[in-house]
């Protein structure tokens, strides 16, 4: 992954996705406990070790895992938010060489796919922690997810080409000729 930095802005460049994503935004409870309220949507980044030093050094909110095994080191992540609130984001859904926005309904989708490719720019917001200090959140701006396309899903594309692919929605009054049905 390749990181620029912007004035208020972050690119990232070629992401992995890691972790249980959340586009859907569900709350997610953990040991009894709301690791994530309701209506947050939100990602898990890798970055590299380095990547993880630079970004710490500029005030950025970064994470690493526990460790599984000893001396074994963990990844590093930046988890990145999506919201709705002040300025809806531009999301990109690229599958088959088509190019279609999802708007906050068709968002959780997101959540079910392999990415290809993954490209983000995001705006820097200062949030305070619960321990008081202040650090950098990326807040999707635009985002441009390249899918990988469901096998099947050009197999049975043609269903929504025709406006009459499914017979049980054709309605009498299509019928161009006036002869009589036999039965």
């Amino acid at each position: 992954m390749n990181l620029y930095f912007g004035y208020k802005s972050i690119d990232l460049e070629d992401c992995e996705v890691i972790g249980k994503r959340n586009f859907a935004g569900e709350e997610i409870l953990k040991n009894n406990r709301t690791v994530n309220s309701a209506g947050r949507r939100n990602f898990l980044v890798k970055i590299s070790e380095e990547q993880f030093d630079i970004l710490r050094e500029k005030g950025w909110d970064v994470g690493r895992f526990s460790e599984v095994e000893p001396g074994v080191p963990s990844d590093c992540f930046l988890r990145v938010n999506v919201s709705y609130y002040k300025n809806p984001p531009i999301i990109h859904y690229i599958a088959d060489g088509v190019d279609t926005l999802l708007d906050e309904s068709r968002l959780s989708m997101l959540d079910r796919v392999n990415f290809e490719r993954l490209d983000i720019r995001a705006s820097e917001v200062n949030k305070q922690k619960m321990d008081g200090t202040w650090v950098k959140k990326p807040f999707v701006l635009e985002l441009w997810a390249t899918v990988t396309a469901d096998r099947f899903m050009s197999r049975y594309s043609y269903l929504n080409e025709h406006e009459h692919a499914n017979p049980a929605t054709a309605s009498a009054a299509d019928d161009s000729d006036d002869e009589e049905t036999p039965f």
